[in-house]
């Protein structure tokens, strides 16, 4: 899993602890991120009457957005775990659906709306 989402195939710390020790980190800094946001920006904007909080909601998230296009940069990234070929979709090299038809892409696209 952890080479499907960018990750070393040999870890130094194994893998029944990472996953927890990332999931942990994650949570930390998420609940760090939050309290911070709210005591810096919304606790202040949720005193105002009107429109204030939620201006203010919308402009704490345009900021976030663009740190982190700022940190990491615009350009998509290709993990190669989609695929399309000849009619049949495939994930992470597996066939999950197959299609007959005349337009394949068609089908498919069809199938997720």
């Amino acid at each position: 899993m952890l080479k499907v989402l960018g990750g070393s195939s040999n870890p130094m710390v194994p893998v029944w602890l990472l996953i927890p020790l990332m999931v942990l980190g994650a949570m930390a800094g998420c609940a760090i991120l939050g309290v911070a946001i709210r005591a810096l920006r919304l606790s202040p904007a949720a005193r105002r009457a009107g429109i204030a909080p939620l201006i203010s909601a919308l402009g704490v998230s345009f900021v976030l957005a663009n740190s982190m296009q700022l940190m990491f940069g615009a350009q998509q990234y290709d993990y190669g775990i989609f695929g399309l070929d000849g009619g049949s979709l495939y994930l992470n090299g597996f066939n999950i659906a197959t299609c007959t038809s005349a337009d394949p892409d068609h089908t498919i696209l069809a199938a997720f709306v």
